[in-house]
């Protein structure tokens, strides 16, 4: 059997050595420069990778912020709508008892109207005191418009110390 080797079979000449020598420096120089610029891109590399490493953080943390952001945002927001839903049914409420409260005052119109009385009459308190804004000269005029004997009895006790004025 034969053996083969792989490496090259030795010069027969002093000058054929000296050259496969300079050759095999050669050789050499050119795989020490290669390896340089191997090791030199790939030192590049880590420090890219390190660098879009330390960006990839920097983006992680701003999307976390962000989306503590967004949901305080949210949060922020069901509150203001559940705000508008409990106003809008305040406004409904309040626009409800405005409603029944024209309603009342046409009823009353038309109760005075029925009953003779001017339903531009003084308003009495419940005390039993006149609106300060009827002068003495307003309230006898009143007195004097209002037909019904019961209505005007009411009217003179409600009103009779401002009257007399």
């Amino acid at each position: 059997m034969s053996k083969t080797s792989t490496t090259p079979e030795a010069p027969k000449t002093l000058a054929a050595a000296l050259t496969s020598l300079e050759e095999a420096r050669a050789a050499h120089t050119a795989t020490q420069t290669e390896l340089a610029s191997i090791t030199s891109r790939a030192e590049a590399a880590e420090s890219e990778r390190d660098s879009l490493r330390g960006q990839f953080e920097a983006a992680t943390t701003s999307v976390d912020a962000m989306r503590a952001e967004r949901d305080a945002a949210l949060t922020e927001l069901a509150t203001a709508r559940e705000e508008g839903t409990r106003l809008s049914a305040e406004r409904d409420e309040v626009t409800g008892r405005a409603t029944r409260a024209e309603e009342n005052v046409t009823r009353l119109e038309r109760l005075c109207q029925v009953r003779g009385v001017d339903s531009k009459a003084a308003v009495t308190s419940v005390d039993g005191n006149p609106e300060s804004s009827s002068t003495a000269a307003d309230l006898r005029k009143q007195f004097a418009e209002i037909s019904d004997p019961t209505e005007r009895a009411k009217f003179w006790k409600a009103n009779e110390a401002a009257m007399l004025e």
